[in-house]
């Protein structure tokens, strides 16, 4: 479960990553080498899991705006 937890947040990282750089905020890379899938407060390793081999609906859930 802990490997598609940090697969899962490593692909939301880099879509958040290319979505920063699309819209011309290019983050500074010394500030993406410290970035990491691990450590998140959301990460709850308790109870009964399902898991598709597929993000819902084929792609990502939108990002969410800051504000």
């Amino acid at each position: 479960m802990v490997n598609v937890i940090v697969l899962w947040q490593t692909v939301y990282i880099q879509a958040a990553l290319d979505h920063l750089a699309a819209n011309g905020h290019e983050p500074d890379p010394a500030d993406v080498v410290r970035l990491s899938p691990l450590g998140r407060p959301t990460i709850n390793l308790q109870g009964r899991y399902r898991t598709t081999n597929r993000a819902p609906g084929g792609r990502l859930r939108p990002l969410r705006t800051a504000g």
